[in-house]
């Protein structure tokens, strides 16, 4: 088994699929780039925080934390008070052939893999985080 930050394909928003159908357009057919769609989906935020803002650097920051999308391209997105991504969905893979042997596959069907779940974890699973007030135990 292995984890990919985010959802799979199948699961991603009409929105999200229809920008994946662009990309692969402009690309002829080939694969996504790895962290493509979250960086459009970070895109995105940022162009509303942006447009929400009086311009200045300090205005985006505080519109970026106060930013709730709805419909974003991979779905409904909102920033924590350390200004990650909230939900951060984790896609969970099962490995059902020998064709995992590939390095750096594009995508988790290259490596023969099919989706097992999707999990979202807790935002403070690891117990600290570097923007929290409380130091790391």
């Amino acid at each position: 088994m292995f984890t990919v930050a985010g959802l799979p394909e199948e699961r991603t928003p009409r929105a999200g699929r229809s920008l994946r159908q662009a990309l692969r357009r402009q690309t002829h057919g080939r694969p996504i780039a790895g962290y493509a769609m979250q960086a459009a989906a970070a895109a995105e935020a940022l162009l509303e925080a942006i447009a929400r803002s009086d311009g200045t650097r300090s205005s985006v920051t505080n519109e970026l934390l106060r930013l709730r999308l709805r419909d974003g391209v991979l779905g409904p997105l909102r920033f924590d008070a350390g200004g990650d991504p909230v939900p951060a969905p984790v896609a969970v893979y099962r490995v059902t052939t020998q064709a995992a042997t590939r390095r750096f596959p594009r995508r988790p069907q290259d490596q023969g893999a099919v989706l097992d779940r999707v999990v979202t974890p807790p935002t403070d699973l690891a117990g600290w985080h570097p923007h929290a007030r409380r130091k790391p135990p």
